[in-house]
């Protein structure tokens, strides 16, 4: 894209492995716990493949919770990374977003999905997304 006078930036917007799949599985209708770990592992594992290969300045990660927690520094982060002057209206737009969001899904225990899942399901999760090896359960 940068070869064709294209200027293409990835936002990435990372969350908990462990809460991704709860919030997929049982607060939506998006598949099962085993189709959704599989799906989710395979993704990321795609994702993270592409973007080792491409330049950090094209794409920026932020948490999901941080975003959450932090509205006013995630905005200021996003709008730099996209080239958005600060003042404009999608600035204003992002951060109104966020801080509606914050309220409507307050970030509290980062391991609350734990208490979602049953034994079974969180020893299935473990293995199927290496849990105790990843740094961002």
């Amino acid at each position: 894209a940068e070869e064709a006078g294209i200027d293409f930036r990835i936002v990435v917007l990372r969350r908990s492995i462990g809460a991704a799949v709860v919030s997929a599985s049982l607060h939506r209708p998006y598949g099962t716990l085993v189709s959704e770990s599989r799906m989710l592992i395979q993704s990321w594992a795609l994702l993270r493949t592409h973007l080792n290969i491409l330049d950090p300045d094209f794409y920026i990660e932020i948490k999901y919770e941080d975003m959450l927690s932090e509205p006013e520094e995630s905005v200021k982060r996003l709008i730099a990374h996209l080239n958005i002057p600060e003042g404009s209206f999608l600035n204003k737009w992002f951060l109104k977003f966020l801080k509606s969001s914050a309220k409507t899904h307050p970030v509290g225990n980062p391991n609350k999905w734990k208490s979602e899942v049953d034994e079974k399901q969180l020893s299935y999760m473990k293995d199927m997304l290496h849990l105790d090896r990843n740094y961002n359960n």
